[in-house]
């Protein structure tokens, strides 16, 4: 028996640090030598359990390995795809990744997780029960435990057993200590700052004013997951792959910002580039998933506070990333979803038709928004009007309306989604091209910025950089209208973006008024100040 025991010990650390070894290689997660000082005992609690509880069957140490190490490609494959780690708050995007996904893909995924339930049941002995395998569950659930209720002892524990913590370099944590010890310290960490924001007198950060001259209208369009066809340099087309009349429009004034996403999470590129604060995810994944309808000194309250009306239309659902509270935390005033998604007592101008696609062609929402705003503008209010069409978004469906004219055509190997996504920015920067025609003539003197959320995700995050793309996986094309003019912007982050914008507005009044260029602990201490305030 013991004999037994230890042959499947040594076959699991040798099989197990050969899988993670081609995730190295594959994905890029390197998990140090660390891993089999904790990290094996909590995967072996987990094999443990599902072998002892299994029946006997000469399937029975490779059906338990398998389940076990389930988790371990979860985390790959996340990274893999948003060049992130896993944190144990993302589970609260599970509803926001059931509505992107499309059918096809939710019925795979349900039924993945149905067959892995299937064979725990079918596999499990109902009638065997012991104290051993008691003890091992207690153990594999006991450090989850400990860093959800009493996280400040899970990281005593954590730095007692030989843990690390890289700043703010998450994945080298993970790497240098292992998935679920790691994953666990980073889950104690957040409760541990989100207490401390509700215990400490967090210093008061001062409020950003406009000047009170400054009268201008301002659009801002999130031009979901974009990007430039050309730029993915290993990739030659049939035709132009961008609406002409649009990179003559905008090429020479194109510039590039750092984004805090990739291939997902638009809220939080919206929560740098509306409150003017870096994404620190300290006290959770997304931001807007904590917030409560709290007002906060950000943006759009400056502008309501100015006289302005803040108007916020987004092309999906409102319970998308908590959207409702987190756009009244921000200080909207109106917001405004496809009337699909709404009851019949929501006030909306985004009224979508039995046939429409998916999404809402952006074409259908600018000319929604148009309409909209011109009354607002004919009636001489001020507004600041944020648009998130959301037709880009994955997994990049080309509505019926839209033929498929672009073709790779110098043989390089490209999936079906990738060449939808690039027919897709076809149609969109063309309607974009005919948005901001129309809306110079209706609002010359206003300021527009158009920017992507994030670079849309194709095949992962490792697709992208095949496919050529040079600027970095964190970096997006925006542009800039003053007076109907493109200009060039001082800034390359989103959170530096829409003061630099301002100021170069105002002719450097907004940054005498406000401080537009702040340190890393001021901008900290102005994040403490702006989530405490939402929560």
């Amino acid at each position: 028996m013991l004999l037994r025991v230890l042959k499947q010990f040594l076959s699991i650390v040798i099989l197990t640090w050969i899988i993670l070894r081609v995730f190295q290689i594959t994905i890029g997660i390197a998990l140090s030598d660390r891993f089999f000082k904790v990290e094996i005992w909590i995967f072996l609690s987990l094999f443990y359990v599902l072998y002892f509880n299994f029946k006997s069957s000469k399937f029975r140490f490779w059906l338990s390995y398998c389940i076990a190490i389930i988790p371990y490609v979860f985390f790959n494959l996340f990274y893999a795809n948003f060049e992130r780690v896993f944190k144990i708050t993302d589970f609260s995007q599970f509803y926001e990744l059931i509505g992107v996904l499309s059918w096809m893909q939710t019925i795979v995924m349900m039924l993945f997780v149905f067959v892995v339930i299937l064979l725990v049941y079918l596999n499990t002995h109902f009638r065997t029960r012991s104290w051993l395998s008691l003890f091992l569950l207690l153990g594999f659930l006991f450090p989850a435990f400990l860093s959800h209720n009493y996280p400040d002892s899970y990281v005593q524990l954590y730095k007692r057993l030989g843990g690390s913590n890289v700043g703010f370099e998450d994945k080298k944590t993970v790497q240098q200590n292992g998935y679920y010890f790691a994953t666990y310290y980073l889950h104690a960490k957040q409760l541990i700052a989100r207490n401390k924001l509700n215990e400490d007198d967090i210093e008061r950060i001062q409020a950003s004013l406009l000047p009170d001259a400054f009268n201008k209208n301002v659009h801002i369009i999130l031009f979901e997951s974009f990007v430039d066809a050309r730029e993915l340099t290993s990739l030659e087309y049939n035709i132009h792959p961008v609406y002409k009349k649009w990179s003559d429009m905008t090429d020479e004034y194109t510039q590039y910002y750092t984004t805090p996403v990739f291939g997902g999470g638009t809220a939080n590129a919206e929560f740098e580039i509306l409150c003017a604060t870096k994404n620190l995810k300290r006290l959770n994944s997304i931001e807007f998933n904590m917030l409560l309808g709290k007002k906060m000194d950000c943006l759009p309250h400056m502008f309501s506070e100015k006289g302005y009306t803040s108007i916020t239309s987004n092309g999906f659902k409102p319970t998308f990333f908590n959207k409702r509270l987190a756009y009244k935390s921000l200080g909207f005033d109106e917001q405004h979803y496809p009337s699909r998604y709404l009851s019949y007592d929501d006030e909306t101008y985004l009224i979508t038709k039995q046939d429409d696609h998916q999404h809402m062609t952006d074409k259908r929402f600018y000319e929604d928004n148009l309409k909209y705003i011109k009354q607002k503008i004919e009636n001489n209010e001020s507004i600041l009007n944020f648009m998130v069409p959301i037709y880009g978004h994955y997994p990049h469906p080309v509505a019926i309306e839209h033929e498929k004219i672009i073709e790779v055509s110098n043989g390089f190997k490209v999936s079906a989604m990738t060449l939808d996504a690039i027919n897709q920015n076809y149609y969109r920067t063309r309607s974009l091209y005919y948005y901001i025609q129309d809306l110079m003539v209706l609002d010359p003197d206003s300021i527009v910025l158009v920017f992507s959320d994030h670079l849309p995700k194709l095949e992962g995050i490792k697709s992208v950089k095949k496919y050529g793309y040079t600027h970095g996986s964190f970096v997006v094309p925006g542009w800039v209208w003053i007076d109907s003019k493109l200009v060039q912007i001082d800034a390359d982050t989103f959170y530096d973006l829409l003061p630099a914008i301002l100021n170069k507005a105002t002719q450097g009044e907004y940054c005498e008024i406000n401080v537009c260029k702040i340190s890393d602990e001021q901008m900290l201490k102005k994040y403490n100040y702006l989530m405490k305030q939402g929560i």
